[in-house]
């Protein structure tokens, strides 16, 4: 079990941001390490495309824990996104390895610290 809190349950970050919090495991067995991503992804038609901007490596080898992160949203997007044809979905991710164990939280980031949604009809 992996669980991501981020501090005070904020989940709308400006361009800029810290997105800070805590994450906790417990597994069947020590990892190696907890792998923290700051990333976004497309979703929808066409290709998807993603990228990771931020990650913290966390050395680590009991089977539980719990370690604080803070990683850096860009101040140049992509903002969280929500079309007809495409939406840009941003993610707090945490995998362990080599158990491959993840979970993942969304957030939405935007100048506004809104999502930016496009109804077309």
């Amino acid at each position: 079990m992996i669980e991501i809190n981020t501090t005070l349950g904020v989940k709308n970050f400006h361009p800029g941001d810290d997105v800070t919090g805590k994450v906790n495991w417990d597994l069947e067995s020590g990892p190696k390490e907890v792998v923290v991503n700051l990333l976004w992804h497309t979703q929808g038609k066409g290709t998807e495309d993603n990228d990771r901007v931020d990650q913290i490596v966390i050395s680590q080898h009991t089977k539980r824990g719990e370690a604080n992160f803070s990683l850096k949203i860009p101040k140049t997007g992509p903002w969280s996104f929500s079309g007809k044809l495409i939406s840009i979905l941003w993610i707090v991710e945490v995998v362990t390895n080599p158990t491959t164990e993840k979970m993942e939280v969304e957030i939405i980031v935007g100048p506004e610290a809104r999502e930016i949604v496009i109804n077309e009809a």
